[in-house]
């Protein structure tokens, strides 16, 4: 599914399933955004989602790397959502996403925390 920014800044989109050595064979290629849910923090900002947020974000997600790059954006989960209409758990995951040259985007999938020692095992 791609997805473009409303004007109010707000989209939902539906996280394809693809595996997580898949979406690493695509990060190799360079091209995508990697949104990482940052770990806990002291202070719960719970419920912040709204237009703006979504706004703010969007963009970023739909902005193409250099050729052969990645770009990588940490923050919370209420911004992720609000662009995307997706909940970003748990939270150190990783969601990998195709922006595209008009400024949209896909998300193709996300990489747990616990995938990581898997693939790095090459299981």
């Amino acid at each position: 599914m791609i997805l473009a920014v409303l004007a109010a800044g707000t989209s939902t989109a539906t996280a394809q399933d693809a595996s997580p050595k898949t979406l690493v064979d695509a990060l190799q290629e360079g091209g995508h955004v990697i949104f990482v849910r940052h770990a806990s923090t002291e202070r719960d900002y719970a419920d912040q989602i709204d237009a703006v947020m979504g706004a703010r974000v969007a963009p970023h997600l739909g902005t193409v790397p250099s050729a052969g790059a990645n770009t990588v954006l940490v923050g919370h989960d209420d911004p992720f959502e609000a662009a995307t209409g997706i909940y970003p758990a748990p939270m150190g995951g990783a969601y990998i996403i195709a922006p595209t040259a008009d400024g949209e985007f896909e998300v193709l999938g996300h990489i747990v925390p616990d995938d990581w020692a898997q693939l790095i095992a090459g299981e």
